[in-house]
């Protein structure tokens, strides 16, 4: 049974567009699949007009020129539809519609499903020029593989646990809310910054306050701490303490002191040291007469007077000044006792309201006034006074270092005391004042407070929550391992575009240029041998290797328009002069990335390839056509396509084919070889240089000039002289030909190659 063919067709309807004032046509597009058409347009020709109206479908909305520019002048208005159709099936077509009006933007209704790909000089020019010819091009995304895996179990499984995870999050955050309210019953405010803490961020992370007292107690301390009497008083400070401490090292002196003894017997002093006192109280009452008793009045006798004259001898004699001066340092020494006693008992009256205050002020719980020592309890204070009264009984005795060294140690003992007494006056004011400036403001106390119930509250949640939290941890990383196998297995599908078209542009870069250019992929720039041309390319690249650079990347940027895999099925591409200013060598290249174009996008043969390319230029028309790149060939002119017929592409195929036949000898020359080789030459020599004229391009290339006989041969013999004889020998023909083959196999070998497949 005979195959059904799909006969495929393009419908153009086009008016005002351009040069096209009105083009309504069908051509036919092949048939079963591929759709490789090549239009020949002379300059004015209108192709880049048809171009630019496929390009408008893939530039968004916001970025849309206005129409004006495509409007056929004298005209309003314009419209562009095409329609690509199955002739035998009436539901497969592809077709939109771009409708223009003066200023205003193109209005695109774009029914086709496919996904048109346009190069031409206005996609060289915004897309590829300004990124560096695609060395700054940003690609993201990734396409999906045809063959998707099948993870509804896995991604039910993964619902299951985000359920779980979802209730043990609704527990946390019930206890977290319950915990808030608390610390607002005890009125604290939401804004307070340790409050903050409570998300359920913080409970699940590595989050925790410092607190050491737990919560109840703090709450118990609030309580305490609002409940303040009104009439509790400050805690007095420390007075100043200033004391002369130099009775002690005067003692040391008096007691070394040599005193002469008196001349009274030993029996009447001692008689008198007993009323001492009361004798010389007397004495200073006695009038300068002597006539009186002063204490009982009576007439002074001469005995009485006698005595008199005896106390006085004694009260000033230098033994009683002496006794009576260390009596003084008795009494110095019991006073300085009793300050620095006195002062102690300050010391722990001000600790006393101290400790009091402070149970109220949390902040203040550890802290402690600093202590004195009690020294009055020392035994060398008796020491000390024994010594003295030792003294005084018996002045005579000697009082060397040895018997001072208590006194010397209860000098030490004092000093010590007394600046111990300075320091901690000081530092005790300190603490005295702040506490007693938080009595007239416990507000910032208060607020203190509250903070460390907040941390409190935090850390004891925290704890409660210790099998929840757990149970959060295990579900989470459980769900987040899930995910992950669900994401790996979805990846195997998965292809990064960026790696495809940093792939595919590299592998063109080396096909073209071989290792005369290459593309770094891990930099993301050209190189020119090991050099790069990151911020030189427009001015180390000519402009053919400018336009055969950006024909690569639009082949491989191409996967950038590709979501998954079967979208490779809706690709067509539209081609615009991708030779122009291009080297004649680089249209071989070209033509061949065209003939593999279906490999590049995963096709196993061209039946799915679609695309339209438009040429001004008839060799490049008839290279295409020699390798079998298209199928259908057209010209196009303004408002018409035309067939276009094989008599009207140049045959320089068939006349380098006889030049290669003639050189290596399989055979003769004839009367048009000299018309092939001039046809051969002409050709190259016009698409280098269409201002170039034969002998100039001879005479350009060593090759050529070696061979003497060249030019003359095509020049005469491929015009129509009479001539008598033969001016030209059949070997010189052939060496013409070898010498025309070996500059085409060296210049263009790819030419060469065909030929070979093909003689």
């Amino acid at each position: 049974m005979d195959e059904v063919k799909n006969k495929y067709l393009i419908q153009w309807n086009v008016s005002n567009i351009g040069t096209h004032e009105n083009m309504i046509q069908n051509i036919d597009a092949g048939e079963n699949g591929p759709i490789r058409i090549g239009v020949y347009s002379p300059n004015g020709g209108g192709k880049s007009t048809i171009s630019r109206q496929f390009r408008l479908l893939s530039i968004s909305k916001d970025k849309l020129p206005k129409s004006d520019k495509y409007i056929t002048l004298g005209n309003n208005n314009a419209e562009f539809k095409f329609k690509l159709f199955n002739q035998e099936n009436a539901t497969e077509k592809y077709e939109f519609k771009i409708i223009h009006s003066t200023d205003k933007i193109p209005q695109i209704t774009n029914n086709s499903q496919l996904i048109f790909h346009v190069f031409n000089s206005d996609y060289v020019r915004e897309s590829i020029e300004p990124d560096n010819f695609g060395q700054n091009k940003e690609i993201e995304g990734y396409i999906i593989g045809k063959d998707v895996v099948d993870l509804t179990i896995e991604k039910k499984e993964l619902e299951n646990i985000r359920g779980k995870y979802e209730q043990v999050k609704k527990d946390i955050n019930l206890e977290i809310t319950k915990a808030k309210s608390e610390l607002q019953e005890q009125g604290i405010r939401a804004s307070t910054n340790e409050f903050k803490n409570f998300t359920f961020e913080n409970i699940i992370g590595d989050f925790s306050p410092s607190e050491e007292e737990n919560f109840k107690s703090l709450k118990s301390s609030l309580k305490k701490l609002e409940g303040i009497p009104e009439d509790l008083q400050d805690v007095s400070f420390h007075r100043p303490f200033d004391i002369d401490i130099s009775v002690v090292s005067d003692t040391v002196n008096d007691l070394k002191e040599k005193i002469t003894i008196s001349t009274l017997s030993a029996e009447f002093k001692k008689k008198i040291q007993t009323k001492e006192y009361f004798i010389k109280s007397g004495l200073e009452l006695l009038d300068k007469n002597k006539s009186s008793c002063p204490f009982c009045e009576q007439e002074l006798k001469e005995a009485q007077l006698s005595l008199i004259d005896s106390y006085t001898a004694y009260v000033y004699d230098a033994e009683t000044l002496y006794r009576n001066k260390l009596q003084e340092k008795i009494k110095g020494i019991i006073s300085l006792k009793k300050s620095l006693e006195e002062k102690y008992q300050e010391f722990l009256k001000i600790k006393i309201g101290f400790d009091k205050n402070k149970s109220f002020f949390p902040s203040f719980q550890n802290e402690e006034l600093y202590a004195i020592e009690d020294i009055s309890k020392d035994p060398l204070w008796d020491k000390v006074i024994d010594l003295i009264n030792s003294k005084i009984t018996n002045i005579s005795q000697i009082i060397d270092d040895n018997k001072i060294t208590n006194i010397n140690l209860l000098k030490g003992n004092i000093e010590k005391l007394v600046v111990s007494i300075t320091d901690c006056i000081g530092k005790n004011n300190t603490k005295i004042s702040k506490i007693n400036s938080l009595m007239k403001d416990s507000g910032s106390e208060i607020l203190f407070l509250k903070k460390r119930m907040c941390n409190a509250k935090y850390i004891e949640i925290k704890t409660t929550l210790k099998t929840l939290l757990a149970d959060e941890s295990e579900i989470k990383e459980e769900g987040q391992k899930k995910a992950s196998e669900i994401k790996e297995s979805e990846n195997k599908a998965k292809k990064l575009k960026k790696e495809i078209v940093a792939d595919r542009f590299e592998s063109l870069i080396q096909f073209v240029f071989s290792d005369k250019y290459t593309f770094d992929k891990e930099n993301n720039y050209l190189k020119f041998k090991e050099h790069s041309l990151k911020n030189s390319v427009h001015d180390v690249l000519s402009d053919g290797e400018k336009n055969i650079i950006a024909f690569c990347y639009y082949i491989a940027e191409t996967h950038t328009l590709i979501t998954n895999e079967n979208d490779y099925d809706k690709l067509f591409f539209v081609i615009d002069d991708p030779i122009s200013s291009m080297d004649f060598n680089y249209t071989y290249s070209l033509c061949r990335i065209l003939e593999r174009l279906h490999e590049y996008f995963g096709y196993s043969n061209r039946k799915k390839l679609r695309f339209i390319l438009f040429t001004h230029n008839i060799e490049f028309m008839s290279i295409l056509l020699r390798n079998n790149v298209i199928q259908k060939k057209y010209v196009l002119i303004p408002s018409n396509f035309k067939e276009l017929k094989k008599e009207l592409v140049m045959p320089y195929h068939e006349h380098l084919s006889d030049i290669c036949k003639v050189a290596n000898d399989t055979q003769e020359p004839m009367h048009t070889t000299p018309n092939s080789m001039r046809h051969v030459l002409e050709t190259i020599a016009k698409f280098e240089d269409p201002n170039q004229d034969l002998i100039s391009f001879v005479d350009k290339y060593d090759d050529l000039k070696s061979c003497s006989s060249l030019y003359n041969m095509i020049q005469d013999l491929s015009h129509g002289v009479f001539r008598s004889q033969p001016a030209i020998s059949s070997d010189d023909l052939k060496k013409g030909c070898k010498t025309i083959l070996k500059f085409v196999d060296n210049k263009y070998k790819g030419q060469i190659e065909n030929i070979k497949r093909t003689v």
